[in-house]
């Protein structure tokens, strides 16, 4: 492992000895700065160089280039700056003089009235306003204690010619990036907006996961046509077997010799193993004939011809 990866399992552990002591320290220190004030480098580098990476990175870029980029353990990556602030941890208490409310009752609250943002939202802000010519990149926590949390916020310079000629971080000198952290743009601001929240709502990962997984029951009610959806990566997919696979070529030489055995399909159909979805179903049609005739009650041949009548009408 690297260096990164030792700090980043040594952050995991936070109620080690090691991290209680370096953090009740640091805690100490950070209250005896200013609110809101520039850090020489990032308390956690492994986190920042995570985060700086990890936002809007040119897919077509080497690995060997995110590997050197940025590196905050060595000289200071031209264009970027860290912030420290800290923020009041607790609910708002609503700004009204003697506690007098007027309106209805259901608005004459004061004091546990909760805040729709996060804490780090709102130390994104207070380092934005601060710093009026730098953009907001991301941000991270980095300590806390009974009445402040403290965060660590990366800022760009839009006007640096180091960040305008890097093609992996140019993106935010475009003026529709400004303010970004005020209109819910950053991290921590779209987690406060109710995107992908809800029954209604399916998870990137989960829908991922059937997207990308080869299933042998949709393939079989695909092909055989048993009901149920015609997908062959999933059902959420909605992709069609004939638009992966011609079904109709698995079929081209049926009177050719058999392969794999008396349950395999004929002779013309390893022409056509070109892929990986040819080769799985290769190996998937070595017993479909004979389910295909368990299913059905009929002979194996019978079975046979009706797989072929539906696979052509499949890719018609």
């Amino acid at each position: 492992m690297g260096a990164y990866k030792y700090l980043s399992e040594l952050h995991k552990r936070k109620q080690s000895d090691v991290l209680r002591f370096l953090l009740r320290v640091r805690c100490w220190e950070y209250r005896q700065l200013n609110v809101v004030h520039r850090a020489s480098r990032p308390s956690r580098p492994d986190k920042a160089r995570r985060l700086v990476i990890w936002m809007r990175v040119d897919a077509t870029c080497r690995s060997g280039q995110l590997e050197d980029w940025p590196r905050w353990d060595g000289p200071a990556k031209q264009g970027f700056v860290v912030y420290r602030v800290r923020v009041r941890r607790g609910n708002r208490k609503r700004p009204v003089p003697k506690g007098a409310t007027y309106g209805k009752p259901t608005n004459q609250g004061v004091n546990q009235l909760k805040f729709q943002r996060s804490l780090r939202s709102t130390a994104e802000e207070r380092v934005a306003r601060r710093c009026g010519n730098l953009r907001v990149l991301n941000s991270y926590w980095i300590n806390q204690d009974g009445v402040y949390k403290y965060y660590e916020v990366i800022l760009v310079d839009p006007q640096h010619k180091a960040i305008r000629r890097d093609a992996r971080i140019n993106w935010i000198c475009n003026p529709v990036h400004k303010r970004r952290e005020s209109r819910g743009l950053t991290s921590a601001g779209k987690q406060n907006r109710g995107l992908n929240k809800g029954h209604t709502r399916g998870k990137s990962y989960h829908s991922w996961k059937i997207n990308n997984t080869l299933s042998v029951r949709s393939l079989l009610r695909a092909v055989v046509g048993l009901g149920g959806s015609s997908s062959f990566l999933g059902a959420s997919r909605g992709v069609a077997v004939q638009s992966l696979f011609p079904l109709h070529w698995l079929f081209l030489s049926r009177s050719a010799p058999p392969v794999l055995g008396s349950r395999s399909l004929p002779l013309g159909f390893l022409a056509f193993v070109l892929d990986w979805q040819a080769f799985a179903l290769s190996v998937i049609a070595s017993f479909l004939a004979a389910k295909c005739a368990e299913r059905l009650r009929r002979p194996e041949s019978e079975a046979l011809e009706e797989l072929v009548r539906c696979g052509r009408r499949c890719h018609s």
